[in-house]
């Protein structure tokens, strides 16, 4: 399902200096399977999520989506691959204030290939009822704790069944006994849909919950 082959990537340092992030790193992961990238801050795991999720790009390697190398592909074409065929869970759940729980699952269906109207009420209150919100589609972020909020984060990034499910530190902004209902129901949803699920994290209890584990170290990984 993803391909990685020979990714590097750098930055600008604060004097001019190129920094190495991700040094000719390679991944393959099979579809339906889950997968967590473990470092520390600074170790390049957001940059590869980044460039996973196609929110950027290496300078130099390839990268194929079920089959598919995306380098050569416009921003456009980019978008609508992005809305199509990826899913994102945030540390921060990055949800609207103002708009109601249906409202913030509801946006994903909107951008990329947007979906008629007609079909999006039964996707969004599917979507919500897998991740144990059917009861709170009215209420807006404020109304609901940590948890319920980041399991509508979850249930948006679903709503198109996506092949695959990005997940950047998701139980980073909550407590113990939350992370693990939490991780629970993510990797849970994400495979009763045949998704792909890698995810970023620092905690190596979360990390024990997929198939794969993987450990990056100063843009490389960790040789066994």
């Amino acid at each position: 399902m993803l391909r990685l082959n020979g990714i590097r990537k750098s930055f600008d340092g604060p004097k001019g200096e190129r920094v190495d992030v991700l040094r000719d790193v390679s991944l393959h992961i099979h579809a339906g399977t889950t997968a967590a990238i473990l470092g520390r801050s600074g170790s390049g795991k957001s940059t590869l999520l980044a460039i996973l999720g196609l929110l950027d790009s290496p300078d130099s390697g390839t990268y194929h989506i079920d089959g598919q190398e995306v380098s050569g592909l416009s921003d456009v074409a980019l978008a609508r691959l992005r809305s199509t065929h990826l899913g994102f869970v945030y540390q921060r759940f990055f949800l609207l204030p103002h708009l109601s729980a249906y409202e913030n699952v509801e946006t994903a269906l909107q951008h990329g290939i947007p979906v008629p109207r007609r079909r999006r009420r039964s996707l969004v209150l599917e979507s919500l009822d897998q991740v144990g919100l059917a009861d709170r589609t009215t209420h807006r972020p404020r109304q609901l704790s940590g948890g319920e909020q980041q399991r509508v984060a979850i249930a948006r990034a679903l709503v198109r069944t996506p092949a695959v499910v990005l997940a950047d530190e998701p139980t980073g902004a909550l407590d113990e006994n939350t992370s693990e209902q939490v991780i629970t129901l993510l990797l849970t949803a994400a495979k009763a849909r045949g998704a792909t699920t890698v995810m970023v994290t620092h905690d190596p209890e979360v990390a024990m919950r997929t198939d794969r584990t993987l450990h990056l170290v100063e843009g490389a990984w960790a040789r066994d």
